[in-house]
């Protein structure tokens, strides 16, 4: 299952995950191919690109992804 938050300038998505991924250089591998992924490697471009932030966490079955962004490129959000 899937679930996505949208609020602000920040979006969450926790997917069920029941095995913890394995990563290679601050990549994820794929588990569709030998190698790295280019999901999380989007995510995180795309927040660079808007002066944010990603994070990547897996926990007790759970994949954990949070993206802020900022694009206006100001160094602090406001709540």
């Amino acid at each position: 299952a899937i679930i996505l938050l949208l609020k602000g300038n920040s979006l969450t998505v926790d997917n069920t995950c029941p095995e913890p991924p394995k990563w290679q250089n601050n990549s994820l591998h794929s588990s569709k191919h030998n190698g790295t992924g280019i999901g999380t490697r989007s995510v995180k471009n795309i927040a660079a690109r808007y002066h944010g932030d990603a994070r990547f966490e897996w926990k007790n079955g759970m994949f954990y992804v949070s993206v802020l962004l900022n694009p206006q490129g100001e160094d602090s959000f406001e709540a």
